[in-house]
């Protein structure tokens, strides 16, 4: 059953005898901070608890490569607003680079481990 924030806010906020809007606040900065994790792809995965390990998949993470590299070597932006996007997709492309070596590099690691033993 999908619990839904809605319903959730004032049950919280009843049971711990705290205002909605701090409940709600409180929650808004939980999952803003969660999301600002995933999405700044520092670590390959993101435990979250009573909820589970968010991982980054491979295929999806070379596929998005694949189709910012194709968007940075062919756009060729008209207008600053097209210049500046293009920035935020060229650093995106970089910072995807450096989570997918990092997956390799674990995978390799993982691989090593694994025929050695242990």
């Amino acid at each position: 059953m999908l619990i839904k924030a809605k319903n959730l806010i004032p049950k919280t906020a009843e049971q711990l005898e705290l205002s909605e809007e701090l409940v709600s606040d409180v929650v808004d900065f939980y999952y803003t901070e969660i999301r600002k994790r995933m999405e700044g792809l520092e670590n390959n995965r993101l435990y979250i608890p009573k909820i589970g390990t968010f991982y980054i998949s491979q295929q999806k993470l070379e596929s998005s490569i694949e189709t910012l590299t194709h968007i940075v070597t062919t756009s060729k932006p008209a207008t600053f607003k097209e210049i500046g996007i293009l920035n935020t997709k060229r650093n995106l492309l970089e910072l995807q680079k450096e989570t997918y070596q990092r997956i390799l590099k674990e995978r390799e690691e993982y691989e090593r481990k694994k025929n050695m033993g242990g």
